[in-house]
C-alpha cells in the first residue's frame, strides 16, 4: 500500500475524530480555566520555538544530511513542535478541558501511537530505510508515534499524580 494513502487515511480517522468530539462539545460553556488557558499560551509558545528551531537546524543540516529529504525534515520539524507543545500542555495541566475524562484522552494516544508504530514497523521491515538514497517516510512515521507515546506517558504520570494528590 502506497505510503501516501496510509497517512490519508489515519488524517481522515484523525478528522473524523476530532469532529465527533467537537460535535460533542457543548456550547457557550467555557471548556478550559484561566489557569489552563494561560498554560496553553506557555504551550504554542514553547511549541513555536521548538518548531522555529527546528527549521532552522534542518535548513543548516541539509547539506551535511542529504539523506534525510525535504518532506522528511519537514515533517519531522513539524512534529517536534507538535510534541513540545502537547508535552508543555500535559505538564502544566492544560491538556484536557474541565469536563473531560482522561480515559478517552488515554485510548486514542495509545491507539494512535501502538497503532501507527506497528504500521511503520511492518513497512520499514519489508522497504527497510532507505528508498532510492533519502530516508523512508515510513521512519518519520515511527518517530511521530514514539512521541506520541512519550505523551502518553507523561500524560499517565500526571494523572496517578494528581490522583496520589487528591488522596492524600
Amino acid at each position: 500500500m502506497n505510503f501516501w494513502i496510509v497517512l490519508m487515511l489515519i488524517f481522515a480517522v484523525y478528522l473524523g475524530l476530532v469532529l465527533w468530539f467537537c460535535h460533542r462539545e457543548r456550547i457557550g460553556e467555557p471548556r478550559f480555566d484561566e489557569r489552563q488557558e494561560q498554560a496553553q499560551g506557555v504551550a504554542y509558545k514553547y511549541g513555536f520555538f521548538t518548531l522555529a528551531v527546528s527549521i532552522w537546524l534542518f535548513t543548516q543540516l541539509a547539506e551535511a544530511l542529504p539523506w534525510l529529504g525535504t518532506e522528511a525534515g519537514g515533517f519531522l520539524c513539524l512534529s517536534f513542535g507538535g510534541t513540545a507543545f502537547a508535552m508543555t500542555a500535559v505538564w502544566k495541566d492544560a491538556y484536557l478541558g474541565l469536563d473531560k475524562k482522561p480515559e478517552r484522552t488515554v485510548a486514542a494516544l495509545a491507539l494512535g501511537g501502538i497503532g501507527c508504530l506497528g504500521l511503520s514497523g511492518f513497512y520499514l521491515w519489508k522497504e527497510g530505510l532507505l528508498v532510492d538514497g533519502t530516508l523512508n517516510l515510513w521512519v518519520v512515521v515511527a518517530v511521530i508515534s514514539a512521541e506520541l507515546l512519550l505523551v502518553l506517558a507523561a500524560f499517565l504520570y500526571r494523572c496517578f499524580r494528581a490522583r496520589r494528590e487528591e488522596e492524600a
